[in-house]
């Protein structure tokens, strides 16, 4: 019988270790593996000593451990100790008999040899990663910036972006906290008095950030799971055969004996090709209709005297063209996307009459609406504020501007309503309607007259 633990202790944590696996032999669970999770077997509970143990020359792609190793290996034997498992820079003893020597007994040498694996551990894959995850925030903030309603509505990346934020904070805690806990000791030492355990406070916290952004991550599929959007395990899955991919290429050059930089070179160049295929992978998935919501297609239209095809979508809108104006189109395209998170809930149905490109078609109305609901006061301005200057570019002068000015809401029948005006004081079929906390912005295109009180009271009626 075995039992796997996910486990954070600091990395230079070694009394917390050998006291928490002291712990586990009393209750009757002994050490075999470590990994990404500790592994036990079960055995008859028993008083055990554990030693904790660093050689910084070690990597966890090393085929095999190094002749100095296994000369230290053989000496600790003879000292009383026996190897349970090592992984990197770990290694890990439990004692054989009552009385072991002691396996440190120069507390300078001891925290040199500490210093010296903590700076292979915080080394390049932590700074990696945090260059990943700053590059992770500038995008969600590019983001930010160019769609604010798309991304306060998107329960996914929201989760997302809270993960990238704690788990380099995290991170940068714990070398923190081993700084702290060098100096410390370093000064300990110079007083003459005894090397200190690496247990303190930042080990909590360290936890709290990790399982933070462990939850961060499965609130954000969990999200998509309950969108009932199968997109979440079609993503999950790529992952999961990268993560078994990369570990059963790992056992793979261990046993065939390749040297730590080949060993660590394929794993790079497994990840940065493992990445666009999953995008590619992905991609197909969605293109090809396999992964979707719950939407289906009527038919692929063809343009006439063209190659050039448009899926046309058949979801169900709370309002359409047909409830505004006499028309009878075949060649509608009718799609409804939804998003919502702690801040934002989002709703935009789309009608294109993508057919009335044919030569010998009369033009007919399109609409496009979107109906938002803030969860915070501060979000509805955001709300607002983005809706108004929708039509702003950056690469636009004031005077090129679209601009939304308000009008008489009397006949909508809301409390605020706004129109658009383009550039040349034309009034645009644009409106911004606001009811009870709730903003609706809605587009017409091609209607031949001016909106009337009926039409009006239609779209207020369907999309409040």
């Amino acid at each position: 019988m075995k039992k796997r633990q996910l486990l954070s202790f600091l990395p230079y944590d070694q009394v917390g270790m050998e006291q928490h696996l002291a712990k586990m032999a009393r209750k009757g669970w002994r050490l075999s593996s470590i990994s990404s999770f500790w592994t036990y077997e079960k055995a008859e509970p028993a008083e055990l000593q554990y030693c904790v143990t660093y050689c910084p020359k070690a990597s966890y792609y090393d085929p095999k451990p190094s002749d100095e190793q296994e000369t230290f290996y053989d000496y600790c034997q003879d000292a009383g100790w026996d190897l349970v498992c090592e992984s990197g820079v770990f290694q890990i003893f439990v004692a054989n008999r009552l009385d072991p020597t002691p396996m440190d007994t120069d507390p300078q040498q001891k925290l040199d040899t500490a210093c010296a694996a903590m700076k292979k551990i915080y080394g390049p894959a932590h700074l990696l990663l945090i260059a990943v995850s700053a590059m992770q925030i500038a995008i969600q903030i590019s983001n930010l910036r160019s769609d604010p309603l798309a991304f306060f509505s998107d329960y996914f990346g929201l989760s997302m972006l809270l993960a990238w934020i704690l788990i380099p904070a995290s991170l940068l805690i714990s070398y923190v906290s081993f700084r702290r806990w060098k100096k410390a000791c370093q000064v300990s030492l110079d007083c003459g008095d005894d090397y200190l355990d690496g247990h303190d406070r930042f080990r909590w916290l360290t936890r709290l950030f990790m399982g933070c952004s462990l939850g961060a991550i499965l609130i954000s599929f969990a999200g998509l799971f309950s969108l009932d959007f199968p997109a979440a395990l079609f993503g999950l899955i790529p992952v999961f055969v990268m993560i078994v991919g990369i570990r059963l290429l790992s056992k793979g050059m261990k046993k065939w004996g390749c040297k730590a930089s080949t060993h660590l070179i394929a794993v790079i160049l497994m990840c940065i090709l493992a990445v666009p295929a999953m995008l590619a992978l992905l991609t197909h998935l969605i293109f090809s209709d396999v992964i979707s919501a719950e939407r289906t297609t009527t038919r692929i239209y063809t343009y006439p005297d063209s190659d050039i095809t448009v899926g046309l979508w058949n979801d169900d809108l709370p309002l359409y063209v047909e409830d505004l104006y006499d028309v009878a189109f075949e060649n509608y395209s009718y799609e409804l996307f939804q998003s919502s998170s702690l801040f934002l809930t989002s709703l935009t149905g789309t009608q294109d009459s993508f057919g009335t490109l044919e030569s010998d078609a009369d033009y007919v109305p399109d609409m496009e609406y979107t109906v938002l609901t803030p969860h915070f006061d501060w979000m509805y301005d955001i709300a607002l504020d983005s809706l108004m200057t929708q039509f702003h570019y950056d690469w636009m002068e004031d005077w090129e501007y679209r601009s939304f000015f308000p009008i008489d809401a009397t006949d909508w029948g809301t409390e605020t309503a706004y129109q658009l005006q383009d550039e040349d004081g034309d009034w645009r079929q644009d409106f911004i309607l606001e009811q009870d906390g709730v903003l609706v912005y809605i587009h017409l295109l091609g209607f031949p007259d001016e909106v009337s009180k009926q039409q009006m009271n239609t779209i207020v009626e369907a999309l409040f």
